[in-house]
């Protein structure tokens, strides 16, 4: 099995029960046909909508085992009255995490999401796994469909998700169940990104939609990609806080490549323009989640939070073990300075505050986009939070990782330049900002980065 990393990618060893890293398994290559799970379908053809495209209503991060228990019961129930059923084990940093689905459509995003691993190995292990269940279908008394569900119960760990099919959540929430067994070893998990660039690691911590993903994908042209989504950091025994990668594929928003006529994008440009057409041909053969055909193509453009699953070697050669030197913090308000630097009690207090702008992606409803909201250490997927952990870790990363802390503001207000249709420019925003980053990568490297216009 070829993966594209500068080195062998080896399978963490977190069980520590003396018997080395869970086995590697091969990822299928084929994905099956959401409509007809008997059938496969090619990755460009792959265009499926999901019931809800953002995280469900309800969400209870601390259900009972009693519930839970009865939860499980509904969703076997459903399952054996299913035509198809899929299980398969993920290694996310070398943990086990087990899905149970009955959706193809989640179990295709899974399989190329994760790093995946041999169920009976599992089974043979002292470690009891995370367990997801993902059930379509359920119904009440009356045959009426359930409302869309997500309940972790804190006592078994396990997490089910009722009638939804956003891959998004189910994979984040899956992230955040890791993090709390990983937690047990010290590893601490991050809702982040990071690039290495020169043996520098930049980690980039945000909340969605201030353009985490925009920034790694800039910064790594110039470097090697560790993560792009979520980060398990981990201080090894010389005393280097390290970032270790989660997830094998990558994915992302593809709002990036803007061909909605309807909002006034000119489909022509994502031609003209070199970085755009890079990102629309890796989208054309991606699986992608809620990006319509419409007129025989697909737009992607057109709903808020619309994704593909990329092979991340599209963008970068990979890497992981990356000792983290700087880390940025975004935000994206009408208010805030464009960029500051922080203490580790600075970033802490932003970061334990969690203040952020909700921008479309974490809910589906517009009435709340732009409004203020907050989630704590900017991860609104940490089950069981431990604000007091949360802090020693973050805090630690500078004051004994001696890594700087910044901040910036990616909102539209602080382009300097204006499209030709008035607008401000928020692509020139984007390459000052990632140019200024750099800058600060240039402090350990001694090497000038240029940010092509």
């Amino acid at each position: 099995m070829v993966i594209p990393f500068r080195k062998r990618y080896d399978v963490p060893d977190v069980l520590q029960d003396g018997r080395g890293p869970l086995k590697l398994m091969p990822n299928p290559r084929e994905l099956l046909d959401p409509r007809d799970p008997s059938r496969f379908i090619s990755a460009r053809d792959y265009a499926w909508q999901t019931i809800v495209k953002s995280r469900s209503k309800v969400v209870d991060k601390n259900t009972s085992r009693a519930e839970m228990e009865r939860l499980v019961a509904v969703a076997e129930e459903t399952f054996a009255k299913s035509p198809h059923v899929f299980e398969q084990v993920a290694l996310v940093s070398g943990f086990p995490a087990v899905l149970r689905t009955n959706s193809a459509h989640v179990y295709n995003f899974w399989v190329r999401n994760w790093y995946l691993g041999d169920k009976s190995e599992v089974d043979a292990r002292a470690t009891k796994p995370l367990v997801i269940r993902a059930v379509m279908g359920v119904r009440d008394k009356d045959g009426n469909l359930l409302p869309t569900a997500a309940n972790f119960c804190p006592e078994t760990r396990e997490l089910d998700f009722t009638n939804t099919d956003y891959y998004g959540q189910n994979k984040s929430q899956t992230l955040g169940g890791v993090g709390i067994c990983l937690k047990d070893f010290k590893v601490h998990s991050i809702h982040g990104a990071c690039v290495e660039i020169d043996g520098v690691g930049v980690l980039i911590v945000a909340p969605t939609g201030t353009g985490k993903s925009t920034y790694t994908n800039q910064l790594a042209r110039f470097g090697l990609l560790n993560s792009d989504d979520w980060v398990y950091v981990k201080k090894r025994n010389d005393g280097v806080f390290v970032a270790y990668p989660s997830e094998r594929y990558i994915y992302v928003r593809s709002n990036s490549v803007r061909d909605n006529t309807d909002k006034g994008d000119n489909p022509s440009r994502v031609l003209a323009d070199p970085v755009m057409r890079r990102q629309f041909e890796i989208f054309e053969k991606s699986p992608a989640e809620n990006v319509p055909i419409i007129n025989e193509r697909r737009v992607y453009n057109h709903t808020p939070n619309s994704r593909v699953m990329i092979d991340p070697a599209e963008i970068s050669t990979l890497t992981y073990e990356t000792p983290i030197k700087i880390v940025v913090l975004l935000r994206r308000d009408e208010t805030s300075p464009y960029k500051v630097e922080l203490t580790a009690d600075d970033a802490v207090e932003v970061l334990e505050e969690g203040a952020f702008t909700i921008q479309p992606g974490v809910t589906d409803d517009p009435k709340t986009w732009g409004t203020l909201a907050y989630e704590p250490w900017y991860n609104p997927y940490l089950l069981q939070p431990d604000a007091e952990f949360e802090r020693e870790r973050f805090r630690a990363i500078a004051e004994e990782g001696e890594a700087q802390y910044l901040i910036f503001n990616t909102s539209s207000r602080y382009a300097q330049k204006k499209r030709m249709s008035g607008e401000p420019d928020t692509d020139d925003l984007v390459r000052e900002t990632a140019r200024i980053m750099l800058s600060y990568v240039s402090r350990f490297t001694r090497k000038e980065y240029e940010v092509q216009g």
